[in-house]
């Protein structure tokens, strides 16, 4: 990993700034068997917004 980031460092601009935890929205969480995304965030922000926080669900 750390011969990677000092071969992008040398074309590019980068900044490490340690374990990623949000991308895009999305959680990323990582352990022994494997990384795991979850987009729970993403989608209560946008019930939030949308003022659907409170709606039951139909199947």
């Amino acid at each position: 990993m750390e011969d990677l980031k000092e071969k992008l460092a040398m074309e590019f601009e980068i900044k490490d700034v340690g374990s990623m935890r949000y991308f895009f929205g999305m959680k990323v969480a990582k352990n022994q068997k494997g990384i795991f995304i979850s987009q729970r965030k993403y989608t209560l922000n946008l019930s939030n917004k949308f003022g659907i926080m409170g709606c039951k669900l139909t199947g």
